[in-house]
């Protein structure tokens, strides 16, 4: 079986993080500059009474006139009415069939029997969180992460257009590798059924072993990205073709396997030969 020996290093965006923290002020920079991005919107939680039909609707709605929440909700479980309580929900999270008179109520106010492709309805506004401006410290982890992405997102895009750009131009592996400072690694006797390798990096010899299959040796690969955060970029440096195995070493294994595929020949031919005896098998056997 051939086998090769492969030298690659990784490109991993993850590990750029730690380099690209923004400062406090660059984060409140950021809020100040964009604020409106950090709006939390009006939710309303409300609870959501199933019906199969209209009549039934009606008859609940009769039932639960004047009553406060509490009261609804007792009459619903004795009557085996069906219901949903929704906690916290924008307007664009919820049916539009519903949206619209669920917000358009009061606290504790009843809608009309509403008729969606599913069932009609009838809902009971519980609370309201009205539509605030979130504050820095509500906002700051999210701000450095998204702060955080986009410049390690660059960074990483721009080094593999530069190291792309080293490959077109000639450079070894070696010189890539030792010019951005990443770690080479090298494996030997690479099979295509290779898997001396920890479950966490498969994807990524998955990739590397298929493509060092499909390549010449000392030809340094162009960057093979296996996600959108990790890359590598490898080179062949020994190619071991399959040889035949000499007779004497094997000897005794090719008279083995002689022997089994003449028993199997003949016993393939007598079963011909019997094909119409019903005692063959049973004697065979």
């Amino acid at each position: 079986e051939e086998k090769r020996n492969i030298e690659f290093f990784m490109i991993d965006k993850s590990s750029y993080n730690s380099s690209f923290k923004p400062t406090d002020f660059e984060l409140k920079e950021y809020y100040n500059a964009n604020k409106n991005l950090f709006l939390q919107n009006e939710k309303r939680t409300f609870i959501q009474f199933n019906f199969k039909n209209e009549l039934e609707a009606n008859n609940f709605k009769i039932l639960i006139s004047n009553l406060n929440l509490e009261k609804i909700i007792d009459i619903a479980k004795e009557n085996n009415i069906k219901f949903n309580e929704f906690e916290k929900l924008e307007k664009n999270e919820i049916l539009d069939e519903l949206a619209e008179p669920l917000y358009k109520l009061n606290i504790n106010e009843q809608s009309n029997i509403i008729k969606t492709s599913l069932a009609h309805h009838i809902i009971v506004l519980k609370s309201i969180d009205i539509e605030k401006q979130l504050q820095f410290e509500e906002v700051k982890n999210q701000i450095n992460e998204t702060i955080t992405s986009i410049q390690v997102n660059n960074y990483y895009q721009d080094l593999l257009s530069k190291i792309a750009e080293d490959i077109l131009n000639g450079e070894k592996l070696n010189e890539i590798a030792e010019k951005y400072s990443f770690n080479k690694e090298y494996i030997e006797d690479v099979t295509n059924q290779y898997s001396n390798y920890d479950e966490s990096r498969a994807n990524l010899y998955k990739s590397l072993i298929k493509a060092s299959f499909n390549s010449n040796k000392d030809f340094v690969s162009d960057v093979i990205q296996v996600n959108e955060n990790l890359s590598y970029v490898f080179n062949v440096t020994k190619i071991n073709l399959p040889q035949l195995i000499k007779l004497d070493q094997i000897e005794e294994e090719v008279i083995e396997d002689w022997e089994k595929s003449k028993k199997i020949e003949k016993i393939r031919n007598q079963i011909k030969e019997n094909k119409n005896n019903e005692n063959f098998l049973i004697n065979l056997s």
